[in-house]
């Protein structure tokens, strides 16, 4: 029996640092769980076993090793599961493959290390620290861990800090039991059996490449249509969480590659998105400015010509962007053979302004900003956006549907600067880390080519979301991130709107007085982590109800506080433009809703919390947004718009000439008003999703144009979107 265990030394003091560690964590967890002693006898008991199993002086071999080594893989695939729901519930057929598909990662390490222990150790520890992550990222922004998350690691390090990683007793009990697998696989004692060092190099290399090929094989058989009907595949791109729950992890995250890079659509070609455009490109007359359009027709596909003006916010010309194509456009803009051109507008969405003026354009898509009333009325103890409510002359307003929740900002920035919609792209996929590589026509840049300086504003990291890649690619002239900001007062941790909304006005203050300004910020303010105290916060608004979750409350309670805080920085901002005389829009939006765990008492209390309908489910995708002017405008109550949409409503608002995209948009928001990642809204308010909606010859026309403004090579059609940033 003495030979059985570990002798006194170093071996035992490491094994007894593990259990103190692991009895340490599962003390955490009460923090989050309370004290429960069911629990307390599985977590307790399961750390005790792993300590006795780490203290046996034994070792695995032939038979009883290869018996482990192949149970390993099998229990590590329904470990990995049981973090987020149970296994047992998928059809056996997928869980076959699932497990197939850790037979390959286990035999890869195995041949990788030529070492059964070692492969045994890191194939059940890459599982759950992939559990555990994936765990977390559902809990943080409703979803799990996508193929293209690999891009956003740094992003997401950088907000960590404002996250509280609680430990519940379901993914600590996974955990201990992953832990004990490890101890078990660190007993096995097989290794590679060839002995001569060039044979075992060799069969190592083609076991190996053996195991790549096959994986790569499933992977091509999962794009195949025999193959996904034969699995009973879940092919709802637009529900993760489901679609994990139904494939699997590991074959949900190995189809999902495929959508690393987009598909052209189908009878997709230049000639076809030329015909497409050509409707919005013969128009004639004066532009919805009140001024001229003066633009030249291609003698083959009647495209706008392109131009540019490169302006700082000083009113000073930068380095010169002009090309020969520019050139070309001066000289037919002088000819006798100009054309003059005008976008049609049919029904106004926000009415007309007739003052030749171009008015200053100041946009805010405020971090978080939402209102959870969409959700279900609730009691509170005060109104917390009582400013952003009252606001009705000169203002547009209503409800903004987004293709996200929780997380993944970028996407909506995206679709209001480029009119693309994510809903064309892979669900979860980041636009700007996947597919913006090189200058795009976006609004900025067409602001720009009418004579605005340009500037970008975002009071944290450059490299988040590649923005400091990104922005000059759509054509910002002045881009400031934390660094450059010269108000910076925090909120909790993040920089507050009301120093974030002082940046916009200095920046007003200091532009050069004949030039007009398009300013967009992105804001940090009400950036997801609502768990922690902080001293230089403290909530006002109360939940005037009493969740099942304490904490819960606390967490709803903070989030609430926060956008009181907006809506007092949004008032001051509001104030100051009042006083202006230069003629100014101000727009905020809100670029999602918060997680889950913050909706979850107000879902609770209105009843809804198992409403899983398709209609109430998109009220987690509703931000508020305003369209102000201190001039006069026609006010105007929008019941619903996406935010593909939305640059096209500021232009209209302000009397500005539209891009041939965003009069093809316009068309297109009168039979779909709401087109995001997870639905599609008609104007009479029918709800469909992305499998089943009568309007697919529309939706690839516009898939079409998107494609080409994202991913063509051939560039002779740019002009339709606008003017290309050089």
């Amino acid at each position: 029996m003495k030979k059985m265990i570990i002798k006194p030394g170093k071996q035992m003091i490491v094994n007894g640092c593990i259990v103190l560690a692991l009895l340490g964590v599962y003390l955490y967890s009460l923090s989050t769980e309370g004290f429960s002693w069911p629990w307390f006898l599985k977590c307790v008991g399961l750390i005790l076993a792993i300590g006795c199993v780490l203290n046996l002086n034994i070792r695995l071999k032939k038979a009883a090793g290869i018996v482990w080594m192949a149970l390993l893989p099998p229990l590590s695939f329904y470990m990995l599961e049981s973090y987020s729901h149970n296994a047992f519930e998928m059809s056996a057929v997928l869980q076959v493959l699932n497990i197939l598909f850790f037979y390959m990662l286990f035999a890869l390490l195995f041949f990788i290390t030529g070492s059964g222990r070692v492969a045994g150790v890191l194939g059940c520890a890459l599982p759950m620290v992939i559990g555990i992550a994936n765990d977390y990222t559902v809990s943080f922004r409703g979803s799990p861990i996508l193929p293209w998350d690999l891009l956003s690691v740094g992003t997401a390090a950088s907000v960590s800090d404002n996250y509280q990683f609680t430990v519940e007793y379901a993914m600590l009990l996974t955990s201990l039991g992953f832990v004990l697998l490890m101890a078990v696989a660190s007993k096995l004692d097989i290794s590679w059996p060839v002995r001569s060092s060039f044979k075992r190099l060799a069969g190592r290399c083609c076991g190996a490449l053996l195991s790549v090929a096959a994986v790569f094989c499933i992977f091509l058989g999962l794009q195949t249509g025999s193959f996904k009907s034969f699995l009973g595949l879940d092919e709802t791109l637009f529900m993760p969480n489901s679609l994990y729950a139904t494939n699997g992890f590991a074959v949900s995250f190995i189809y999902n590659l495929q959508y690393i890079e987009v598909d052209k659509p189908e009878d997709y070609s230049v000639d076809a998105v030329a015909q497409i455009m050509a409707p919005y490109m013969e128009d004639e007359g004066e532009d919805s400015a009140g001024g001229s359009q003066v633009q030249r027709k291609d003698e083959q596909r009647n495209i706008v010509g392109n131009g540019s003006s490169d302006t700082s916010l000083t009113g000073e010309s930068s380095e010169s962007r002009e090309t020969d194509e520019t050139a070309s456009l001066q000289e037919t803009q002088e000819s006798e053979e100009t054309v003059v051109q005008i976008p049609e507008t049919g029904d106004s969405l926000a009415g007309e302004t007739q003052d030749s003026e171009n008015p200053n354009i100041i946009v805010i898509m405020n971090e978080a900003f939402s209102d959870l009333s969409v959700l279900g009325d609730f009691p509170v103890n005060m109104d917390y956006m009582p400013f952003f409510r009252s606001l009705t002359e000169n203002t547009v307003r209503g409800n903004l549907f987004v293709s996200v929740k929780g997380g993944n900002t970028a996407n909506t920035e995206f679709e209001f600067l480029t009119g693309d919609t994510m809903a064309f792209l892979p669900q979860g996929s980041i636009a700007y880390q996947q597919y913006i590589h090189e200058a795009k026509p976006t609004l900025t840049s067409w602001l720009e080519s009418m004579g605005y300086a340009t500037a970008a504003l975002h009071p944290f990291n450059a490299s988040g979301w590649d923005r400091d890649e990104v922005y000059p690619y759509f054509g910002f002239d002045t881009i400031l991130f934390y660094p450059d900001f010269t108000y910076r007062d925090t909120l909790r941790t993040y920089v507050s709107d009301e120093s974030s909304f002082k940046q916009i006005i200095d920046l007003y203050e200091n532009k050069d007085e004949d030039t007009p300004v398009f300013i967009f910020e992105v804001t940090m303010q009400n950036h997801g982590g609502y768990y922690n105290d902080y001293d230089n916060f403290i909530p006002e608004i109360s939940l005037e109800f009493e969740p099942e979750s304490a904490k819960e409350k606390h967490y709803t309670e903070q989030y609430l506080s926060l956008i009181k805080k907006t809506d007092e920085a949004f008032q001051m901002l509001i104030e100051y433009f009042s006083a202006q005389d230069e003629k100014t829009i101000v727009v905020m939006f809100g670029d999602h809703q918060p997680t889950d765990i913050i909706a979850e008492p107000i879902m609770e209390y209105c009843g809804t919390s198992d409403d899983d309908s398709l209609e109430y489910e998109q009220q987690r995708y509703i931000t508020p947004f305003v369209i102000w002017a201190n001039y006069d405008i026609e006010e105007k109550e929008i019941d619903r718009i996406s935010a593909n949409y939305l640059s096209g409503l500021v232009l209209e608002v302000a009397g500005l000439e539209k891009t041939g995209y965003q009069e093809f948009l316009y068309d297109l928001f009168q039979e779909l008003p709401v087109i995001t990642a997870n639905v599609y809204i008609d104007a009479e308010g029918n709800y469909y999703n992305s499998q089943d909606n009568p309007y697919a010859e529309q939706l690839e026309q516009y898939r079409s144009l998107q494609y080409y403004h994202l991913f063509e090579a051939d560039k002779s059609l740019s002009d339709f979107y606008g003017v290309t940033p050089q």
